[in-house]
């Protein structure tokens, strides 16, 4: 019997209220523990895309589906139901924390997501135990946002995504507003919980060369088209479109 993909597009089409269509009967599954790689140029539909998964985009046709369930409803259950499965981990580590909070109170937040209550100091050991996965101090909690560096903000950040205790991971962008060295650090990181807690990535980059670090497949979207999709290995090797060819050839030495 074949097992139901977690997380599953099917033919879903993004359409904004002024009538621009961002994404295009739009289908691909993710299974529990699986990387994938989601490129394309700038107005792809990649970001449109990753968004309707979290709810923050209009659904126009199609089916999202985790675990073979419809995400799609808007009540309040039905959004913490979504919120304790698919988290995001946005692209600028600079504005996704209220400056005005700490960081045990942002993490806190976040486990309240979960169907439990914590005492106080159930969250201080819970938000600790999230920054040392993150390999960060749990001194950190009673400090602010802008007393850490760009990458420290961002470990914070999927410290956060991970307290519902998600199956997926949505990081669209997630290191792109961090130096060379430090986006190597947090994609090996988002690698190694990944494997560790069999979280689903959905890993949304420009940038050809951090796919090949983190992801197994990769999915090629072309005004708001899937294009290609396969093995991240397979697809560098031998890209069947050109514009899959065009995006790899300014980074990559293709045969």
């Amino acid at each position: 019997m074949t097992a139901i993909p977690l997380l599953e597009v099917d033919s879903v089409s993004v359409t904004y209220p002024n009538g621009h269509r961002a994404v295009i009967h739009s289908s691909f599954s993710v299974k529990a523990g699986q990387r994938m790689g989601l490129v394309g140029e700038s107005g792809s539909g990649k970001s449109s895309l990753a968004r309707a998964i979290l709810g923050l985009a209009p659904v126009s046709s199609g089916q999202l589906r985790i675990g073979g369930q419809s995400i799609q409803q808007t009540d309040p259950h039905s959004r913490k139901r979504r919120a304790k499965q698919v988290q995001m981990v946005f692209q600028d580590p600079y504005h996704s924390l209220n400056p005005r909070r700490t960081i045990l109170q942002a993490i806190s937040e976040a486990l309240q997501v979960q169907d439990r209550h914590f005492s106080r100091s159930e969250l201080e050991k819970e938000s600790a135990n999230l920054l040392e996965k993150v390999h960060l101090e749990p001194s950190a909690l009673y400090r602010f946002p802008h007393q850490f560096s760009g990458g420290q903000r961002q470990r914070i950040s999927i410290a956060r995504a991970l307290a519902p205790k998600p199956k997926i991971l949505v990081c669209d962008e997630a290191v792109s507003a961090l130096d060379v060295t430090t986006q190597f650090s947090i994609v090996q990181l988002l690698r190694k919980i990944s494997e560790s807690d069999n979280i689903a990535l959905l890993f949304i980059t420009h940038d050809i060369p951090l796919i090949e670090h983190i992801c197994e497949d990769i999915i090629v979207l072309e005004q708001g088209k899937i294009i290609e999709a396969g093995p991240v290995a397979s697809v560098f090797k031998n890209p069947q479109t050109a514009k899959t060819r065009y995006l790899l050839e300014s980074v990559l030495r293709l045969p």
